[in-house]
């Protein structure tokens, strides 16, 4: 597994302006649109393989990944994964563990679809 950036974001609905009942989704990525335009997290990436898919009840159809982060509250089951070009919905809970000192964090991703229309994105910070 070689350290390589992907994007993390989840959906929100927000109203357009105050007092209005017109609301708009944007992508809120969990980060300041510095790391943004700097491509994102250091992650490690690797396939699931067919055996781990079948015995984690996962869609063998799909694609999914196995990513390896530093750990960060903000990722979530509700978060999308922008790896390689291509969209990803974290699958349950990412699992934390803090072995050695070390706060890592593990998530399996599915690729999806995100059949959102967006009206812009937005950053933390």
């Amino acid at each position: 597994m070689r350290r390589q950036k992907a994007q993390f974001y989840y959906p929100r609905t927000l109203k357009r302006e105050e007092g209005s009942t017109i609301k708009e989704r944007v992508r809120h990525f969990i980060y300041s649109e510095d790391i943004y335009k700097s491509g994102g997290l250091w992650v490690s990436v690797r396939d699931v393989q067919a055996s781990e898919a079948i015995s984690s009840g996962l869609a063998y159809e799909k694609h999914n990944i196995k990513i390896k982060a530093a750990y960060n509250s903000r990722i979530t089951g509700d978060c999308y994964v922008i790896f390689q070009n291509k969209i990803y919905n974290v699958n349950g809970t990412p699992d934390m563990y803090n072995f050695n000192k070390r706060s890592e964090m593990n998530l399996v991703a599915v690729e999806t679809n995100d059949t959102y229309s967006y009206k812009g994105d937005e950053y933390e910070y």
